[in-house]
């Protein structure tokens, strides 16, 4: 199964996450760039950050992009945010029509200012780790 994780960071919360997807899936973790290509894809893991309660440009410039399922077949998302909550509602939005299958999503506390010091953790890290490993082998079964 051909697998990729991609994502946007600027404090470095998302990018934590992506990487204990990427390390729980033996593949490495790219940032979101402007022009990049996805294209024959099996299961593609799109993360982003929430910020002023809105999914951040890149990502969502990206998940815009995915409209046709010669790109990629299946995305799971996630993100970070001071809430922990709000990439799916983005997701389900901009792949509605695209025919690309959501096939879950992991939203972790992120720390931001004074909110949620610490954040992501080692817990949130093994949590969205086992999230990853769940879906492939999900996939991998079906």
């Amino acid at each position: 199964m051909n697998i990729k994780v991609i994502y946007c960071s600027e404090t470095g919360n998302t990018k934590k996450i992506a990487n204990a997807i990427a390390d729980a899936l033996g593949v490495g973790a790219e940032e979101i760039t402007e022009n990049m290509q996805i294209e024959d894809i099996d299961l593609l893991f799109v993360g982003g950050f929430l910020k002023a309660f809105t999914l951040v440009k890149p990502t969502k410039l990206l998940l815009k992009s995915l409209n046709n399922p010669a790109q990629t077949k299946k995305v799971a998302v996630f993100s970070t945010s001071a809430t922990g909550k709000g990439i799916r509602k983005y997701a389900d939005k901009y792949l509605k029509d695209s025919g690309i299958q959501i096939v879950g999503d992991f939203e972790a506390l992120g720390s931001y200012m004074k909110s949620n010091p610490g954040r992501p953790n080692e817990e949130d890290c093994a949590d969205a780790a086992n999230f990853a490993q769940t879906i492939a082998e999900t996939l991998k079964n079906s």
